[in-house]
């Protein structure tokens, strides 16, 4: 079956049929932001605040100018960040598959497809595995460029001058189409995974070979609706925050308000504000990004496999 550009808009679509799984997704990913947010809080609310004063103070001529400081807050920091990572990543399983279900039209809609079971725990399993094969692979391609670079550097020193810079670009280049390339190639690999219950990392190759650039185009097109509806969102909160909370965009008590250094500040109007704002929102770009996913993969899979 081709490919067509129409996959990019599946959570337009998934939602204008069925607006109630705003009603059921949006609690669960705010959920998810308030105990991120409350772990971050506990665990390193006051250094995280002073990284953000040391941003705005010295941009981010701070990690070098600052190295010993920033590196102290950052080795308190950086554990509050890997438990609110965890803990996204578990709710966020929870509305991956809800919006599986929503696109392959499998399941009870009942509860807004909402539902935790194996499906739920096996794209946390895939998340890790394919966080872990990225890793990986970065070590290995970076290794290569270094070697490969070198290699040419020694070659060409004589008779190029300074080919370091040249090849430090192209490499950078070459980088990011590889990282384009393998993204693309294995973007289908949860969804065809919840699919057939199973682990599939070899698949999403099958499938998406030949379909490259259908699919870049797609996603580009996915990611910038994901950024207008951001946009529209926050001029939206900011026009009703300013009368309706109080909210003082060019006041000194703007870190105040957004003080993450007590727990007491997620009480404060215009932080709850803008979780719920955040909330509310967070269903349609989840639909947008994986629904054009798994829509892509629905599209793929009569051409591709048989089951």
């Amino acid at each position: 079956m081709a490919l067509t550009l129409d996959f990019a808009f599946e959570g337009f679509r998934i939602i204008r049929e069925r607006p109630k799984l705003i009603l059921f997704w949006a609690p669960v990913l705010l959920l998810s932001q308030v105990i991120s947010a409350g772990i971050l809080i506990l665990m390193a609310g006051p250094e995280f605040m002073a990284i953000m004063d040391m941003y705005n103070k010295f941009g981010f001529g701070v990690v070098t100018d600052h190295a010993a400081e920033y590196a102290n807050l950052a080795q308190k920091v950086t554990p509050a960040f890997g438990a609110g990572f965890l803990v996204s990543m578990f709710f966020s399983a929870i509305v991956l598959c809800a919006v599986y279900r929503a696109v392959l039209g499998v399941g009870d809609d009942r509860y807004g497809y909402l539902k935790f079971g194996k499906d739920e725990l096996r794209q946390i399993a895939i998340s890790f595995l394919l966080l872990v094969f990225a890793f990986v692979v970065s070590i290995v391609f970076t290794i290569g460029l270094i070697i490969v670079g070198g290699i040419l550097v020694a070659l060409t020193q004589a008779t190029m001058g300074a080919p370091a810079i040249t090849f430090g670009f192209v490499s950078a280049l070459v980088s990011v189409a590889f990282y384009l390339w393998l993204v693309i190639r294995l973007s289908l690999v949860p969804v065809q995974s919840f699919d057939e219950k199973r682990l599939n990392f070899r698949g999403s190759f099958r499938l998406t070979k030949g379909h490259f650039w259908q699919l870049l185009l797609g996603y580009v097109v996915t990611i910038i609706m994901i950024m207008l509806v951001q946009i529209l969102c926050e001029i939206i909160f900011v026009a009703l925050a300013v009368p309706f909370l109080g909210l003082d965009m060019g006041g000194a008590d703007m870190r105040q308000t957004f003080d993450l250094s007590r727990l007491e500040s997620l009480a404060n109007p215009v932080v709850a504000g803008y979780m719920i704002m955040s909330a509310l929102r967070a269903p349609l770009l989840s639909a947008l990004l994986i629904g054009a996913q798994a829509a892509a993969y629905k599209s793929l899979k009569p051409a591709r496999t048989t089951t």
